[in-house]
């Protein structure tokens, strides 16, 4: 083949690579992926959740109808922001899933403001950790 033909069949391989790269995925593509997404996110909040619950029964029954020691409270806090933090990510994932559908300009916004929903979600679960934190270090309310 002479070089100018390989240079164009070069060429134009290149640019049917290329324009695929801006088409929008398939409807059926962009739902079984949002399927997959919301199952493994259900799968990582149910784990944290049942976690949560589970630690949480543990210190209530070792208090034994007292007050919850320090330690006992520190890690319900911290599995609670566990929990608010895989729900956070679990949103995240099926929102830029969603965002497949979309090309140009409108994935890109897409993607933004999926963004800004999970930063929201996770400063909403850091503010309350450390919220949490200054209550225990200030000790019991008078």
């Amino acid at each position: 083949m002479p070089p100018v033909y390989r240079l164009s069949l070069i060429s134009l391989l290149l640019s049917l690579g290329l324009s695929a790269c801006h088409q929008p995925e398939s409807a059926a593509k962009t739902e079984a992926d949002v399927a997959e997404a919301t199952a493994q996110g259900r799968a990582r909040v149910d784990a944290a959740a049942a976690t949560t619950v589970r630690d949480h029964i543990d210190n209530l029954t070792k208090a034994q109808g007292g007050p919850l020691p320090t330690a006992a409270a520190r890690q319900d806090l911290n599995n609670v922001h566990h929990l608010a933090s895989e729900l956070a990510e679990a949103n995240f994932r099926v929102a830029k899933e969603r965002c497949d559908a979309e090309t140009g300009d409108a994935r890109s916004d897409c993607l933004k403001l999926a963004k800004l929903h999970y930063d929201a979600a996770i400063g909403e679960a850091n503010s309350r950790l450390k919220a949490g934190e200054a209550a225990l270090q200030s000790g019991p309310p008078q």
